[in-house]
Formats: structure tokens, sequence, C-alpha cells
């Protein structure tokens, strides 16, 4: 709904616009009733009711497909309090058993009911509580010991290592669909994207961090599975050189995140810099590696190194454009 209002001046000094009689009922408002505005990044406004939320609990029903899993999942991540699973013909275990796989990924997830021929699913997840901040930097600080652990194993040969960052990816991802079920939440209810304390724009920006992150952290896993494929230890000479490069991106540290959050130009110079110097050093490890026996699952490992290079990159220069230093006028 859009509608143009003409700005009306009042009592010789101030300057008032009529609300849409559409947007007011279903507002529940009346005479006397409180809005919040709030000045909007863009220049514009928010104006929404000074009460906590209406928004209904909503369900959703979806048929039992080869493409459950990721229509359970999507209906979590679009916000649905209820989601009911239904079947033409009584649901197996084999299927039971999935549908439990795929809710103990979800946070505030649980099965409430089983029938024969349907599974109920609620969520109990109240956004109201979560901090996306907070949530991403648990997600970083997850990942980042992801792909330290997947490192170590190469390095180490040790198979224990790997497994555990392979463990650690299911975190990631419920914290990742976590995250990005409240962000969807607070884009479409602005009352509560208010209470997070937080705009549109930083909600969306959030959410595109969290991708880079999640994905470097599928990366690390992918690492550590190769690791678990690739019994084979590595040579002295080529150990040394997957140490330098895989050493550079543990030196990112926390600085892209804090980079994301602080928009600070040295710690987003600092971070690509470093990935500058990874894909210097990169050559020389390509150029040991070439020609091996086994150089294809060398060229995998730095592969998936160097993907996670990028991601955290990415989330630092997010933070673009920098915050503004203003020179001093004279």
């Amino acid at each position: 709904m859009e509608v143009r209002r003409a700005v009306q001046l009042t009592g010789g000094s101030s300057f008032t616009v009529t609300l849409p009689k559409e947007w007011v009922e279903r507002m529940g408002l009346s005479k006397g009733s409180q809005v919040i505005i709030r000045p909007a990044e863009d220049g514009g406004l928010y104006i929404y009711p000074d009460k906590p939320s209406s928004r209904r609990p909503s369900s959703v029903e979806i048929a039992l497909t080869e493409d459950l899993s990721q229509l359970l999942v999507g209906a979590y991540l679009y916000g649905y309090d209820t989601i009911k699973i239904v079947s033409k013909t009584p649901i197996t275990d084999t299927w039971l058993e999935v549908i439990r796989r795929v809710v103990r990924g979800l946070a505030g997830a649980e099965i409430v009911d089983e029938a024969d021929e349907s599974v109920e699913v609620q969520i109990v997840l109240d956004e109201q509580t979560v901090a996306p901040e907070k949530l991403l930097r648990r997600q970083y600080n997850l990942v980042m010991g992801m792909v330290e652990y997947a490192v170590n194993s190469v390095l180490m040969d040790d198979s224990s290592l790997a497994r555990v960052a392979v463990t650690r990816d299911e975190e990631v991802d419920r914290l990742y669909f976590t995250l990005v079920r409240v962000l969807r939440s607070a884009l479409v209810d602005p009352a509560l994207a208010k209470r997070l304390n937080t705009s549109p724009l930083s909600l969306l920006d959030i959410r595109v961090a969290a991708k880079f992150i999640e994905d470097a952290g599928d990366q690390a896993a992918e690492m550590a599975k190769e690791k678990l494929r690739n019994k084979k230890p590595m040579s002295d000479d080529v150990k040394q050189e997957f140490r330098n490069i895989a050493k550079i991106v543990l030196s990112t540290g926390f600085d892209p995140i804090e980079a994301f959050f602080s928009h600070e130009i040295t710690l987003v110079n600092r971070v690509t810099g470093l990935r500058t110097e990874f894909m210097k050093r990169s050559e020389e490890f390509l150029r040991k590696v070439s020609g091996r026996g086994e150089t294809a699952s060398l060229y995998k490992l730095h592969f998936h190194l160097a993907r996670v290079c990028e991601d955290l990159a990415d989330v630092a220069e997010l933070s673009l454009p920098i915050k503004p230093y203003v020179a001093r006028q004279t």
C-alpha cells in the first residue's frame, strides 16, 4: 500500500500528515493512540504503534515429499510458528527419523504431535529475546574454531580434530537458521526491529555477513572431510607451505567481525591485506604440489582454505561505506 499525503501547517509552527485509514484500522489505533516515529537511514521515516507486536501465530501445512527437508527448513526460516507435515499414507519410521533430524537442527522447534499421516512441529522461539549481533558473533567464533581444527587436523595428521570440525558444522547451521528467522521477522515487524535496537539496513547487512560466515564454516568442514578421506600425510616441504598460508588465514582472528560492527577502516585494510598476502603465498604452495600423486587432494585443501580467506575478507568489506571521517573545516 502506497499513498501520497500533503504536508499541512497547523498552529503556525507544527507540520502534520494524516495517516491512511486502512493502516490505522489494521493496527488497531484510535484517537489518542501513541505512535513511534523514527528517522530511516535513507532519509525517510518509520512509523509504527507504540505497543508490543500483535503478530499472530501462523501455521502452514507441507506435504511429505522428497523435498521435505528443504521445505521444513524453509517454513522455519519464513517465520511460521506451527508446521504440519501431512501424508496421504502412513508416515514410515524412516521419514519420522528424517523429520526428527531436521527438527533437532532448528532452535526452538519441537515435535508436539505425531499421527499416522501427520506430524506437527511447534516453534517456541521468542525473537524478542534473541540479539542478532550476539548470534552473529557466536557464529563467527564457532567457525573460526572449526577452521583451526580443520587446519590442525591436516598439519598434525589428526583425524579426531577433523571429526570435531565436521560435528561443529551442525551447530553453526543451527545458529544460522535461528539468525535468519529472527532477521526475517524483524524485517516485516518494525516494532520488533525497534526492540532489537536495529534498522532494516543493518538487518540486511547482518544477513549477508551471516551467509559469508556460514559458508566459511562449510569450507572448514569440507577441508576436514578431505582429511578424513585422504589419510596420507603431507610431505614436509608441502606441509610447511600449507602451514604458511593457513597461518595467514588464522591470523585474521576477530578482525573481520570487529570491522563489520565498528566500520573501522584500519581493520578492513588489515583483513584485505592478509587476503592479498594469502594469494601471493598460495602460488608457492600450488607450485610445490603440482605433479605429485596426491595433487587432487592438496588442491581441494587449498581451494577450501582460499574460500575461507575470501569469506572473511567479504565480512570485513561489508562495513563499507566506511564510517565517515570529516576533516576539520576552517
